[in-house]
């Protein structure tokens, strides 16, 4: 077993050097005595297997990455002003929770918003549904990022947070 896998390794790093140097014999067989131009020969087909195995690690990174973050969207997104004003606009599925006191959202709110104070997230959580996108509002953002987290912590998937909260809000007012 050890010989076959030795005997492939060399024909695999002749075959290498071919590829490289155009020549069979960059890379010494075993009888014969190495030079100063094999061991030159060796160090540039060491490292440039290197780089080819660095640049293959990099690309399964890449992609067992990307598939991880499509199959599990458990991270909390920031959406800003513009995008949730055409999220608004574009009628797209979801719950907007303004999580300021009642007093505040009377005054002025998102459009199509519901009003589900911070201090009662905890205990309300599970009236906002499930299968659609939900967007938490309040004061700069702090707010909806822990009650964000906490509903994604509890089994919620497409969960947003207004970057900035009410603060930044450029959008449209319902009162």
């Amino acid at each position: 077993m050890f010989k076959k896998l030795l005997v492939e390794s060399l024909l695999f790093w002749e075959f290498l050097t071919f590829l490289l140097f155009g020549n069979f014999y960059a890379i010494p067989s075993y009888p014969r005595q190495t030079t100063k131009g094999d061991e030159t020969a060796m160090r540039k087909i060491w490292v440039v297997s290197m780089l080819v195995l660095l640049i293959a690690a990099g690309v399964y990174w890449m992609n067992v990455s990307e598939n991880s973050v499509v199959e599990s969207s458990s991270v909390l997104q920031i959406v800003g002003s513009e995008a949730l004003t055409q999220m608004i606009n574009d009628q797209t599925d979801m719950t907007i929770v303004d999580l300021r006191e009642p007093e505040l959202f009377a005054q002025g709110r998102v459009p199509n918003a519901i009003n589900i104070p911070f201090a009662e997230i905890k205990t309300k959580y599970t009236s906002i549904p499930k299968d659609k996108k939900v967007v938490f509002v309040c004061h700069t953002g702090r707010m909806g990022t822990e009650s964000g987290n906490f509903l994604l912590e509890n089994g919620y998937r497409d969960v947003y947070n207004l970057d900035g909260g009410m603060a930044k809000w450029n959008g449209q007012m319902e009162q």
